[in-house]
């Protein structure tokens, strides 16, 4: 139904009703079971819009400003000592703590990054045949 089709009263009652506050509308409950006795079909389920102050109070999501880089394994077996090389660089450590690094999982090579800092060591270990993420 369109909006001109509606009684004015209807209207009006519609509009009144939504725009109560959860204790007014806790209120109207009251009194329609004590007056008319009537009892809510299933009173867990209320849907109330937040107050016209709580919707511009609304924070924007807060944007991250450390990243942690983590290594997800080798694309191609092939790769795996190029992986290494770029690993030792990157990071600056002996072939056995690269290949621990490569081989240990799933696991952060460097933490709390900054995101461009985060994207070139992605950068230089995907050029390598790494698969690498940035969290």
């Amino acid at each position: 139904m369109a909006m001109s089709e509606f009684p004015a009263l209807i209207v009006s009652l519609g509009d009144q009703l939504a725009n109560l506050r959860l204790s007014e509308a806790v209120l109207l409950k009251g009194y329609l079971r004590e007056r008319y006795h009537l009892e809510p079909v299933n009173s867990s389920v209320v849907v109330i819009p937040p107050e016209k102050d709580e919707r511009e109070k609304v924070k924007p999501p807060v944007e991250r400003d450390k990243f942690d880089v983590v290594i997800n394994g080798v694309s191609d077996d092939t790769k795996r000592v190029a992986v290494l090389k770029a690993l030792r660089e990157a990071l600056g450590c002996s072939l056995l703590e690269g290949k621990q690094h490569l081989e240990g999982g799933r696991k952060p090579l460097k933490q709390g990054l900054a995101k461009d800092e985060a994207e070139q060591l992605k950068a230089a270990l995907e050029a390598a045949g790494a698969r690498v993420s940035v969290e």
